[in-house]
C-alpha cells in the first residue's frame, strides 16, 4: 500500500476540550500512535508517519494546548491530564492493543499510560523520555516540593504578563526555529514551522502552542513511584537516546533495570532523533515494532 500524501484531520471532545489528531489511514493495519513533545505538534511526525503508514494505521494526536487542539481553559497542564487524553483517545479508536512511539514529554505520557494499561500496549518506543530534561528543570527537581510549587506559580504569573511573541512572516518563524534547532535541514524547518504557527488578525504569525505549557504543573509522582510504574510495564520497550541529547544512557544510569523487558539504543543525534538522524532512527525502530 502506498503512503498517504497528507493525513486526515480529526477531532474528539475530551475533558471539555476539543482535541485534534492526524489520521494517516491504512484501516485494518495494526494501530500505531505517535505522541509529540512539549511545544511541538502532531505534524512534527510527518516524515516518520509517511513511512510507518505503509505497515500501520498511524495516528498522531496534538496534545491539549498544542497544535490544533484546544488550550486548557485555566492554562494548567498536568501530566495526568495528558495521560487521560491518550487513554481516552485509544479507547475511542480500538479495543485491542496498540503500539506507541513517544518523544520527550510524549514519551513520558506514553510510559505512564503503558504502566497503567499494560494490556493495551504491544510495543513502546521512548525517544529521549528518560531523564531528558533541560538543565534548569533537573536543578529545580532537586529543590524542596514547596520551592517547586512556588516556582510554578511565579512562572505562570510571568507568562500571564508577557507579551505573546509574533513573527512578521513564516520565514521569520522558520529562522527562530532554526536558531533553536540548527541541526534541522531547510525543508524540515519549513514543514515544521508551517504547522507550528497560525496567522493573527494583523497578518503576523504566532506559535500555536499555549504559552502556559511552558509552566507544566509540577510532577507529583516521586522517584520511587516512577520506578514502580516502570516496573508495571509488560510490553517490550525501546529506550532511544541521543548522544548529544538531554538525557543519558538508560543502561549506564541504572534506569534500564527498572523495566521488565526493555533495551536501550543510542544514536548520533540530539533530542529530536526522528529529525536529527531520521534514516538511522527509522531503520532501528521498524524492526523493533515489527518483531
Amino acid at each position: 500500500m502506498s503512503a498517504a500524501a497528507e493525513p486526515k484531520s480529526c477531532t474528539i471532545i475530551n475533558q471539555r476540550a476539543r482535541l485534534h489528531y492526524a489520521d494517516w489511514g491504512n484501516e485494518g493495519a495494526p494501530l500505531l500512535i505517535l505522541v509529540h513533545g512539549v511545544r511541538d505538534h502532531a505534524r512534527s511526525w510527518d516524515a516518520a508517519a509517511r513511512e510507518l503508514s505503509l505497515d500501520y494505521h498511524v495516528i498522531a494526536p496534538d496534545l491539549r494546548g498544542h497544535g490544533d487542539s484546544d488550550w486548557s481553559s485555566n492554562g494548567a497542564y498536568s501530566l495526568l491530564s495528558f495521560v487521560q487524553d491518550l487513554a481516552d483517545l485509544i479507547d475511542g479508536l480500538t479495543d485491542g492493543p496498540v503500539s506507541i512511539v513517544g518523544h520527550s514529554l510524549g514519551a513520558v505520557i506514553s510510559l505512564h499510560y503503558t504502566s497503567l494499561f499494560p494490556g493495551r500496549v504491544a510495543k513502546l518506543v521512548s525517544i529521549e523520555g528518560i531523564d531528558a530534561v533541560p538543565a534548569w528543570v533537573a536543578e529545580l527537581r532537586l529543590q524542596p516540593v514547596e520551592a517547586q510549587i512556588m516556582h510554578w506559580i511565579e512562572h505562570r504569573r510571568s507568562v500571564a504578563v508577557k507579551k505573546r511573541r509574533s513573527f512578521s512572516s513564516l520565514e521569520d518563524a522558520m529562522d527562530r526555529m532554526w536558531e533553536g534547532n540548527p541541526s534541522l535541514g531547510e525543508d524540515q524547518v519549513r514543514q515544521l514551522a508551517a504547522h507550528a504557527v497560525r496567522q493573527n488578525d494583523d497578518g503576523t504569525f504566532s506559535w500555536k502552542f499555549d504559552p502556559y505549557v511552558r509552566a507544566l504543573t509540577p510532577l507529583s509522582i516521586d522517584e520511587q513511584g516512577t520506578e514502580r510504574l516502570r516496573g508495571l510495564i509488560t510490553c517490550p520497550v525501546l529506550l532511544a537516546w541521543g548522544r548529544d541529547g538531554w538525557g543519558g544512557d538508560p543502561a549506564g544510569n541504572g534506569t534500564l533495570k527498572q523495566f521488565r523487558n526493555a533495551a536501550a539504543m543510542s544514536f548520533d543525534g540530539g533530542h529530536w532523533l526522528h529529525h536529527d538522524c531520521h534514516d538511522a532512527f527509522m531503520a532501528s525502530i521498524q524492526p523493533f515494532l515489527a518483531s
